[in-house]
């Protein structure tokens, strides 16, 4: 009895060594996946110039500066505080100012100043020189030498691209 269950066992093992046994299927090939909204990783989408800002949830962040498809420079950055969130979503460079100085929140010791600020929507939110170690009242804080760079890269219409992670 026991000799018959180990040759019902070993019933397809002769067809293996014929070359009778059904071959596996060939993989099927894999859709090309192109996200729509660009990503952390660097994904630049656009042939135009491009600034994705991606926003962690400790309100710290980092940008890709994109240009036909390839990145330009990244860089560390800050956001807005928990009660002045930085808007989410698409929006492009309105108007640049080389120097400025907050109109809604104005300080007698610059603290407050938007230097090399790349404006993106209609309530004030900019790109500009900031402490990155602190949060902003919404906007976009970059180290000098990076928001020195994208004042000079980018032109009014450059597509500014604001996700959180």
């Amino acid at each position: 009895m026991k000799k018959l269950k180990y040759l019902k066992k070993l019933k397809y093992l002769p067809l293996l060594f014929m070359g009778c046994a059904q071959p596996e299927p060939a993989p099927k090939p894999m859709p090309q996946y192109i996200p729509e909204e660009p990503n952390r990783y660097g994904y630049c989408p656009y042939n135009k110039k491009t600034i994705d800002i991606i926003i962690y949830p400790n309100l710290a962040g980092e940008f890709i500066a994109c240009e036909n498809q390839k990145i330009q420079r990244s860089g560390a950055l800050s956001t807005g505080s928990r009660g002045h969130l930085t808007p989410t979503g698409h929006f492009d460079v309105k108007w640049k100012a080389y120097e400025y100085d907050s109109k809604k929140y104005p300080s007698k010791n610059g603290g407050n100043n938007m230097n090399r600020a790349l404006f993106f929507d209609t309530l004030g939110h900019a790109i500009h020189i900031g402490d990155i170690t602190k949060t902003s009242h919404g906007c976009v804080r970059t180290r000098p030498k990076d928001a020195n760079w994208l004042y000079e890269w980018s032109d009014i219409g450059t597509i500014v691209n604001i996700q959180k992670y």
